[in-house]
């Protein structure tokens, strides 16, 4: 999230961190928002990167001077002690990673009179798949394994399964991080954002394994719609037993819709390629028989 109002409390979290030895990086993707206002105003490397989030990663990872790495998006807000538990693990304990506690809170913003899409999206996360992440890493263990730069879904967490491949000692920190989300404030753009889920997951299922990509696919989490479902029976304010239903219809609905149409134009796209190289095929026997002609004559 694109926010500078969370990237100052995010900047404001780690500078108030217990452990004092941090270098910070901020790479910025080309915003257009307060980013780099909002970074000036604290001791910060700021770098340029505008290929996407895994090559303004790959990027922070390049310049970085430390002994660990640490991936924070804008809208992660650190508890005071999480570095100095992060890096205890590694040295006493010998770890290459650290998994860190994740809790969730949803900004307010402006609501229709007729859903609380605000309080929908409070009880969804409560069924949150990620309680916790591995986000801090020893630069031995990353070595030159990088994020997926053809990826915009599911990068991270490809990124952690090529490292735990390496056979890694993960700890755990007590403190944990805030996840900001801003609401998805109105039923057209939860639409359009479950529908461009659905073109994307067409796209990289071939790239990414399948239970990475339903990890990564929040909006689509069939786990944490049955639990939001399942609270249904809990739920005293009318606006919101309204909303949840239509909620996940339309979040389910734009998914399917944007998987269907993509599948239909990959499909169309792999049968153009199939005839393009059977044409291309035909031409060159036409051409070979033909010059065994010339040569026979």
């Amino acid at each position: 999230m694109t926010n500078g109002k969370c990237l100052d409390r995010s900047l404001q979290s780690i500078f108030n961190q217990t452990y004092r030895a941090i270098e910070v990086i901020v790479v910025d993707e080309g915003s257009v928002d307060e980013t780099l206002r909002v970074s000036m105003r604290y001791p910060v490397r700021i770098l340029r990167s505008q290929r996407g989030r895994s090559a303004a990663r790959n990027t922070g990872i390049m310049y970085a001077r430390g002994q660990f790495l640490m991936f924070l998006d804008s809208d992660m807000v650190l508890e005071s002690r999480v570095v100095e538990e992060c890096v205890r693990e590694c040295l006493k304990k010998h770890c290459h990673g650290v998994r860190i506690p994740i809790r969730h809170e949803v900004l307010k913003e402006t609501q229709s009179k007729f859903w609380d899409i605000t309080g929908v999206r409070n009880t969804e996360l409560k069924g949150q798949s990620f309680p916790s992440d591995i986000l801090f890493w020893a630069r031995t263990v990353v070595g030159d394994t990088r994020f997926p730069e053809d990826l915009s879904l599911g990068e991270d967490l490809y990124f952690q399964s090529r490292l735990m491949r390496k056979g890694t000692l993960v700890g755990n920190a007590c403190s944990g991080l805030t996840h900001l989300f801003l609401p998805r404030s109105t039923m057209s753009e939860l639409l359009r954002r479950s529908y461009g889920y659905g073109k994307l997951y067409v796209k990289q299922k071939a790239r990414v394994p399948l239970t990475l990509l339903s990890r990564s696919i929040s909006v689509v989490g069939f786990g944490r719609g049955c639990l939001v479902i399942r609270s249904l029976v809990q739920i005293r304010s009318f606006r919101l037993f309204i909303t949840i239903p239509l909620y996940l219809l339309v979040k389910y609905l734009g998914f399917a819709l944007g998987f269907i149409l993509s599948l239909v134009g990959e499909e169309d796209a792999q049968k153009i390629r199939i005839e393009r190289f059977r044409h291309v095929e035909m031409e060159y026997k036409s051409l070979r028989h033909r010059s065994r002609r010339e040569l026979a004559s």
